[in-house]
């Protein structure tokens, strides 16, 4: 139900439905979480913010389906900076997307822009989502 709900959304989009699905898709907190370099996989991404371990915009989050909008902040909580999960990224190498502007030293993000086409992994063959999804 919740991926028909993205696929309705992108195809109300004027961009190409595909193309647009996947950006939805980037823009999931839990996959924000993973982009920043704050968990291992997406899997984890989705736990850490299930677990109420960030704060999007100040305010603490436990939906890792939100969907982010430009200017969107999010941090993982103080007391959880010193947990264990958290303790070697300060001293790893910000490989993020340029959409996103992360401080690994604070454990805290932003989108700076939506991300485009060169932001979204190429081995995902949406045009097959489409074709299934549309009909």
């Amino acid at each position: 139900k919740q991926f028909r709900g993205f696929y309705e959304k992108a195809a109300k989009l004027s961009d190409v439905t595909g193309e647009a699905l996947l950006k939805l898709l980037e823009l999931r907190l839990d996959n924000a979480v993973y982009r920043a370099g704050f968990s291992e996989s997406r899997t984890m991404g989705r736990q850490i913010v299930g677990h109420g371990l960030v704060r999007l915009n100040g305010k603490r989050v436990v939906t890792p389906s939100i969907i982010l909008k430009v200017g969107d902040k999010f941090e993982i909580r103080t007391k959880s900076k010193s947990s264990k999960l958290f303790e070697n990224l300060k001293k790893k190498k910000n490989v993020s997307p340029k959409w996103l502007e992360v401080n690994l030293p604070e454990l805290s993000a932003e989108a700076k822009m939506l991300p485009d086409k060169d932001d979204i992994e190429s081995s995902i063959e949406s045009q097959l989502i489409v074709e299934f999804y549309s009909k």
